[in-house]
């Protein structure tokens, strides 16, 4: 199964990654737009040509039963 995220630029890719999971809370405000700009810089091999992100997930899973 394949998943597909994609952002129109860096502060939406920035905002959708901190939110998950209360990432931003356990950051802090004070750090917010450090730990942001880092995602942004650690995501670049994802950028797009018009500017945006895409990430893809492919997920394997087994269903097995006794």
């Amino acid at each position: 199964m394949s998943y597909t995220l994609e952002f129109p630029d860096g502060d939406a890719l920035a905002r959708g990654l901190l939110s998950a999971g209360g990432l931003a809370e356990v950051i802090g405000p004070a750090r917010e737009g450090e730990a942001g700009a880092a995602l942004i810089a650690g995501m670049a091999p994802y950028r797009t040509a018009d500017g945006g992100y895409r990430l893809e997930n492919e997920w394997h899973y087994l269903l097995a039963s006794a």
